[in-house]
């Protein structure tokens, strides 16, 4: 009957077995019974023997007969793994082992089957077994990693990627995982040097560009997600259909960080805004209130306290969407700075709207408000129109007829449309 046989280094069962301490404090025939019973899932007629620090493992191979149906059946459950369905291919995997108990592959892939299915115990004792047959294959060990992490044992899942990391420190699959600890054990600059180390050695593979699209939001980096996630969509989806569940998460945090990229933004305008209104303040010596009106049939007006003969400056719009209103602000604020700066050099003249002179004004633009109603203007906008150029002819002196006809006409200036702030007034 031909033989299975293995051989493992002795130390390298240590970093296996929580109980080695114990186990190689025993005398040699109970070291070796010891063994024999640990690798007893290859065969019950299994022997271990130990001789210069190594452990020599043998049992009766798998019958050539069985090589077709073994090949059938991981072919099957590799490509319902594949699928994500793993489930359905945790019995295919586990009938080629029972047919080829010795294939160390196919035992990490029923492991990998069990934790993608949530079945962690399950899963530690096969890729355990595995590494018995191969204890430096270093993606047993990632998944070893993996899945004490999941379970929260930190520093066993850090032994286990440490020598996966001695093992194929290339290797994006130990790589990533090694980063996912690092951030776990809050070692963020290490977990982004791995994930680059990653994206060198496997730019298709979608995991390491989350990982480091996840650090940089958990950072307050939302741009430097963005240019991430970029990078990632830049290389196309994988055709890998086990990789759709981490485009579809790679297009959610898309959104949340070009969400907070942009509320990053509107706080820095807004404080901007504020900051300005606060200077302005001072240098006018009026304060200035800012509120909203939705009858407002322009965006935005500046009404002027030495205008108005009020103690603060007003500035009013109408409901604007967050992006926008700062910049509509940052305009009025800059009308009052430069109104105020005519002022100072006497190229302002200093009109106040008092009940005289609004009636003044309102005369004279009676005739083109009547004009504005005969051609179908709201009699409410028709109104607010006027107000907004008797606001205009206070700031600047009564104009000209053809200056006021200029304002008002239609055919030049469509004023019963939704346009923006003319000017201040």
């Amino acid at each position: 009957m031909p033989l299975f046989r293995a051989t493992v280094v002795l130390a390298d069962l240590a970093a296996l077995l929580p109980d080695w301490p114990a186990l190689e404090a025993l005398p040699r025939a109970e070291l070796e019974a010891a063994l024999t019973a640990r690798y007893r899932f290859l065969h019950p007629e299994v022997a271990v023997t130990v001789e210069g620090g190594l452990a020599r493992i043998h049992c009766p191979a798998p019958s050539p007969a069985e090589d077709e149906p073994v090949r059938d059946r991981t072919t099957r459950a590799e490509a319902l793994a594949r699928r994500g369905d793993y489930l359905q291919a945790i019995p295919l995997f586990a009938e080629a082992l029972r047919l080829d108990p010795t294939a160390v592959a196919t035992r990490r892939d029923l492991a990998m089957a069990y934790a993608e299915a949530g079945r962690l115990e399950s899963a530690l004792g096969h890729v355990r077994e595995a590494l018995l047959l191969a204890p430096r294959d270093a993606w047993s060990l990632v998944l070893l990693g993996n899945t004490l992490l999941r379970q929260g044992e930190l520093e066993r899942a850090e032994a286990a990627f440490a020598q996966a990391h001695r093992e194929a420190p290339q290797d994006p699959y130990v790589l990533n995982g090694y980063a996912v600890l690092a951030i776990r054990r809050n070692r963020p600059g290490e977990a982004r040097q791995r994930w680059e180390a990653a994206i060198a050695a496997a730019p298709e593979s979608p995991h390491p560009y989350l990982g480091l699209a996840q650090l940089a939001l958990a950072e307050r980096q939302p741009l430097a997600a963005l240019e991430t996630l970029d990078r990632l969509f830049r290389r196309g989806e994988a055709e890998d259909v086990r990789a759709a569940p981490l485009y579809a998460e790679a297009e959610r945090l898309y959104h949340e960080a070009s969400a907070r990229a942009a509320e990053a933004g509107e706080a820095l305008l807004r404080a901007a805004v504020e900051a300005r209104r606060a200077e302005l303040a001072l240098l006018t010596g009026h304060p200035i209130e800012i509120r909203e009106d939705p009858a407002l049939p322009v965006r935005a007006t500046v009404r002027f306290a030495w205008v108005h003969q009020t103690p603060a400056h007003t500035i009013v719009h109408r409901p604007l969407p967050a992006a926008e209103l700062p910049h509509v602000l940052m305009a009025q604020l800059e009308q009052i700075a430069r109104d105020h700066e005519a002022r100072r050099a006497g190229k302002a003249r200093a009109l106040v709207a008092d009940p005289r002179t609004r009636r003044v004004a309102q005369a004279a633009l009676a005739r083109y408000a009547k004009q504005l109603g005969k051609r179908g203007v709201p009699e409410a906008k028709v109104r607010a129109i006027v107000d907004q150029l008797v606001d205009g002819v206070l700031r600047s002196g009564r104009p000209q007829a053809h200056q006021a006809r200029a304002i008002v006409e239609p055919q030049r200036h469509p004023v019963a449309g939704d346009r923006a702030h003319p000017g201040g007034g």
